[in-house]
């Protein structure tokens, strides 16, 4: 988070945005994140001078993205995938977008929206020291801002016109504050009311009260709006069980899209809840990325017609126990692989 914060401006149309879109390109390659370099170039020499003439394309010899060009950067998202073992099984998204407001001066966007790209960077790091069954696709969004043009120009080229299709979306933005005094603040999980979301809403929702505690607060909200999973939610058949996860109350945040949003500001950042949000999204991640981990009893008892990977929950399994078994198999394939 600091490493974003550092950064001068997040804002699309600032001189420092090809900084931060480089800042999380090499931080999820660095967590073993495969980067698709057709969706997401790195930086070409001019763009790195701030001299970029125009929309990026190897065919036509482009020396990329103008600086301050905001229809060019608004689309430049970080894409990767961590591959799973078993190609049978749709991937699932994670997300959250790296640009921030106000659009002068200063923009560290703590808040909005570093926490979220904090814990997606943490996710990768654990999730990428594993082999998951399902892959994992890592969004990094641009311009969701400006009307979520990185996340609805993904959604166009690879669910409407690349034929794609994902399967659970964890989408985060704001996932770092609560008001001071106020230790049950927590989450609010936003998607529509259908099927195909329920699933993934029960298990961020088991998942984050087992590691910040039974009396923090989940709401749910069904009149979703305002950030980037409202591109996937617009295709329920190749985007299932899409979720946003923001702060309960956020419209409160005092430092919504200003130059104080900020990790030295004393009532920004919540480190405590950030490190439960990062947690039990990790845990949650691993859980419906790899549909065996469910115990056997869990399995046996399911309902025929529960999805695929969240039997562990139908059955009524202790979660807590359950999340930290796999915090600790994280781990060990951590070390493992560290070694």
């Amino acid at each position: 988070l600091r490493g974003l914060t550092e950064i001068p401006s997040r804002y699309v149309g600032s001189d420092s945005f090809p900084q931060a879109f480089a800042y999380v390109r090499q931080q999820l390659a660095d967590a073993g994140v495969t980067i698709d370099d057709a969706q997401s170039p790195a930086l070409t020499d001019a763009e790195r001078r701030g001299d970029g003439d125009g929309p990026v394309d190897a065919e036509r010899g482009s020396s990329g993205c103008a600086v301050g060009d905001m229809r060019c950067w608004g689309t430049r998202n970080v894409i990767g995938k961590i591959e799973g073992s078993n190609p049978d099984l749709a991937p699932m998204l994670v997300g959250a977008h790296f640009d921030c407001l106000p659009s002068h001066g200063r923009a560290p966007g703590a808040e909005d929206n570093g926490s979220g790209v904090a814990v997606m960077l943490e996710m990768a790091r654990v999730l990428g020291a594993s082999k998951p069954e399902r892959s994992v696709v890592f969004a990094g969004w641009a311009g969701e801002e400006q009307g979520m043009t990185g996340s609805e120009h993904w959604a166009r080229t690879h669910l409407e016109e690349g034929g794609g299709k994902i399967d659970g979306a964890i989408i985060m933005d704001e996932v770092g504050w609560s008001r001071k005094g106020h230790t049950e603040d927590g989450v609010q999980l936003e998607t529509y009311d259908r099927p195909d979301t329920a699933p993934m809403v029960d298990l961020l929702g088991r998942s984050f009260r087992s590691i910040a505690g039974p009396t923090t607060r989940v709401d749910v909200s069904h009149s979703p709006y305002g950030s980037d999973h409202m591109s996937l939610l617009r295709h329920p058949t190749k985007a299932p069980g899409t979720v946003l996860v923001i702060n309960a109350d956020d419209r409160d945040y005092p430092h919504y899209h200003q130059s104080t949003d900020s990790i030295d500001s004393a009532d920004a950042i919540d480190f405590g809840l950030l490190s439960s949000v990062a947690r039990s999204h990790v845990a949650a991640a691993a859980l419906w990325a790899n549909p065996s981990w469910a115990t056997a009893k869990a399995k046996a008892t399911a309902p025929k017609k529960a999805p695929t990977g969240h039997a562990l929950e139908a059955a009524g399994t202790d979660l807590a126990n359950e999340l930290a078994r796999i915090e600790g198999q994280l781990e060990a394939m951590a070390k493992r692989r560290r070694a």
